[in-house]
């Protein structure tokens, strides 16, 4: 079996985040019958991890991968689960995010059984990517990720752009939940204060709020993601809510982007009391983070584009991932390689076949020269 097939036996088993276990499963016994041993460790109940790891001691290199999907949207011609090739792409539901990294990765592992090198490689392939990084923060906590020298994440290019490149950097996400308090009145008089009327100021001015621009990320951005208020049509409503989406850059903190939010608000001079707290999650946010050029990982990947005729970019991505953990949590030097394709979170959702092969012949030059064979 080769990693296009294989990518084709891993989009057939539906794995929306949350529902992980049989595409966990499937992966551990093809791991198992092919002489290797595997783990599942498990998040939650359901919820397993697989962790493999060939060889001992130090270099330790992380391949990084998530197995779980986003839910199918509306408006698939093809069927998402019955993966089909037309075309020179492979179309399916997690065809490219990242059902077809998660098969590099393990080819990765095969090839490697047979190798004699000094090191060790381990395998994650990680549940809740899609939600909130709960399986790559879970393994963190238990030890599992840690003392890595180096890591290699599948994330599928289009994260960052059109093309084969090194995502070498990721803006951070922080989430908010505020809450306008104004004065009940009858809907006839106008009489109160009008919590949904300030709420639509506040939506207004983060559409058109600045943010710190990085010279390689570029700028944050804040989006208002969710609005809900009032009670019925002939109540002037004294409560609103909103939630606000932050991406930042390097230098944009939770504290930093909290603040700013707290400023825009008060130059509003509302007569509702705003109240802004941070978003609840059971793991923490994911700040942006950056890997240094010069770092072994980074060399190695620019030397792999290069024999192959590829040109040796450093990407930035403006969508999190897990590698926002492994670098900022863990400090492991990390990058992500992975096919493009399209239509990522939509219908017919594909990645392109000739680049499957492609990032296959980087990830060995990488790995061989990251372990001397």
């Amino acid at each position: 079996m080769d990693a296009i097939e294989l990518t084709k036996k891993l989009v057939g088993i539906e794995s929306v985040s949350g529902n992980e276990s049989k595409v966990a499963q499937f992966i551990h016994d093809f791991l198992k019958e092919n002489g290797l041993k595997p783990e599942l460790v498990y998040t939650d109940k359901d919820r397993p991890n697989v962790v493999c790891s060939l060889g001992t001691g130090k270099p330790k290199l992380l391949l990084n991968g998530h197995i779980d999907t986003v839910f199918a949207s509306e408006g698939w011609a093809k069927s998402p689960t019955k993966p089909i090739v037309e075309n020179g792409k492979l179309y399916g539901l997690g065809a490219l995010d990242q059902k077809a990294g998660i098969a590099i990765q393990l080819m990765q592992l095969l090839r490697l059984k047979n190798k004699k090198f000094r090191g060790t490689v381990t395998f994650t392939g990680v549940v809740d990517e899609e939600l909130q990084s709960l399986g790559t923060y879970d393994l963190i906590k238990k030890g599992v990720i840690k003392d890595f020298d180096a890591a290699l994440f599948s994330e599928p290019g289009v994260i960052a752009g059109a093309g084969l490149f090194i995502v070498n950097s990721i803006k951070g996400r922080y989430g908010f939940n505020l809450k306008v308090y104004g004065k009940p009145g009858h809907g006839s008089q106008r009489k109160g204060v009008n919590a949904v009327v300030d709420a639509a100021k506040i939506i207004e001015a983060v559409d058109k709020m600045k943010t710190k621009k990085h010279p390689v990320m570029g700028s944050g951005l804040a989006c208002v993601s969710k609005v809900g208020g009032g009670t019925d049509f002939f109540f002037v409503p004294d409560h609103c809510e909103l939630m606000v989406h932050r991406i930042a850059v390097v230098g944009e903190n939770k504290e930093y982007c909290r603040d700013q939010l707290e400023g825009l608000v008060e130059s509003l001079k509302l007569k509702s009391r705003v109240e802004i707290e941070f978003y609840e999650r059971p793991n923490p946010f994911l700040d942006a983070c950056i890997v240094d050029g010069k770092e072994k990982i980074v060399t190695l990947a620019k030397a792999a584009f290069k024999k192959f005729g590829l040109k040796p970019e450093l990407k930035n991505s403006d969508s999190v991932f897990d590698m926002n953990y492994t670098v900022g949590l863990c400090g492991i030097p990390s990058v992500s390689i992975g096919p493009n394709g399209g239509n990522i979170h939509a219908a017919d959702e594909y990645v392109n076949v000739d680049e499957i092969k492609t990032v296959e012949k980087i990830y060995t030059e990488i790995i061989d020269n990251f372990f001397g064979i």
